[in-house]
This record gives structure tokens, C-alpha cells and sequence, in this order.
């Protein structure tokens, strides 16, 4: 039997055009950002809705928004998005969705709850966020940091696949981390672990 559970949550709202199109072509948000030219952290405001393109800039950039979105610059961002009031606002909706109990279910004497769409999305954009640092590494300390940390491999089997020794890989690993952990990179990563209030 389709038997339902409601779930309430608050989601946050986002350009759904842009979303949809990295989507499609499986895209992040650097290389989104590399295409049109921009920086990933404005690309990540603009596709929060907390700032709009000026008029010269999309016009200066209107082909590859075509490419990318399939949209024009007027569709993309019409007059009514550019009220200082909209850019201001908070950019969250509070919805109800039946979910089916077989999807809430994880085994027989548990019930948990997937993550809601608003933790779903801020789990993405930190994700997003720990690229754009990472991204700032060289190659050798992005491929360590990635392999350690994100794939759970031990430094003998990174080396290995990088053709380093154990203690060469250790020591790629420690200047990736002392990098990682300047004020300016501590600074932007709390700000994407720490929820606003």
C-alpha cells in the first residue's frame, strides 16, 4: 500500500535556470564560473539570488549565457530581480511533501528521516566551497588532499598511484594542510560550516 508521511521544511531558493543547466552538463559551480569568466564565489551569490549581474556585464556575456542556459539575458534576470527589495529578502520557502514510509524507513525498529532539501543544498554548497579551496592547491597537494581526505586512502596507496614515497607524500600533505589553514582559507571555510542564526 502507498501509504505517505508529511514532511515539512524550509528550503532555500535558487536561480533555477542556472541550477538546472550545471545540472545538465554535470557541471560545479569553479567550472561553471571558468566558462562564463567569473569567480566562483560571485557565480555562487548570483545563483543564490543575492546578486544580480549588471546590464554591461551581460551583455558583454549574453552568447555564453545563451550556451550554457539556453536563455537570454532578459530571461535569465528580468527588470523585477533587480528590486533592491528582492536582493535583500531571504531567499527561503517553507513546503510540505508527502514522502512515501518505505523511503523514511531504515531498518525495523529505526525511523530516519532523509536530510531535508535545505541541508541537502547547504551539504552542496560546502562541498562546492571545499572545491573552490582546494582548487587553490597545485595539482600534487590537490591529488594528496583528495585522496587522503575525501577517498579515505592511506599515503603508501597515494604514493603509489603518484609514483612518491611515503614520506614524500607526507610531506606534500603537511604544506597542503599548512596552506589550507591560513586566516583568509579558516575564514571563507567557517563561514560555510557555520549556520547563520
Amino acid at each position: 500500500m502507498g501509504t505517505t508521511f508529511p514532511l515539512t521544511f524550509i528550503a532555500r531558493i535558487k536561480h533555477g535556470h542556472l541550477r538546472e543547466a550545471l545540472k545538465a552538463r554535470g557541471w560545479t559551480q569553479k567550472q561553471a564560473a571558468e566558462f562564463l569568466g567569473a569567480s566562483q564565489s560571485w557565480l555562487g551569490q548570483v545563483i543564490n539570488l543575492r546578486e544580480i549581474p549588471s546590464k554591461k556585464w551581460l551583455s558583454e556575456h549574453q552568447e555564453k549565457l545563451l550556451e550554457l542556459t539556453g536563455k537570454t539575458p532578459e530571461d535569465l534576470f528580468p527588470e523585477s530581480l533587480r528590486v533592491r527589495e528582492f536582493l535583500d529578502v531571504p531567499k527561503t520557502i517553507e513546503a510540505t511533501r508527502e514522502v512515501p514510509l518505505h523511503l523514511l524507513a531504515s531498518g525495523k525498529e529505526s525511523l530516519a528521516l532523509p536530510p531535508t532539501p535545505e541541508e541537502f543544498l547547504m551539504n552542496e554548497e560546502l562541498a562546492n566551497g571545499i572545491d573552490g579551496l582546494i582548487s587553490e592547491l597545485t595539482q600534487q597537494q590537490q591529488k594528496v588532499i583528495t585522496g587522503i581526505y575525501f577517498e579515505g586512502k592511506t599515503q603508501v596507496e597515494v604514493g603509489l598511484e603518484m609514483g612518491k614515497t611515503r614520506g614524500r607524500i607526507g610531506q606534500i600533505e603537511k604544506k597542503a594542510l599548512y596552506r589550507l589553514r591560513l586566516p583568509a582559507r579558516m575564514k571563507i571555510l567557517k563561514s560555510l560550516t557555520v549556520r547563520e542564526k
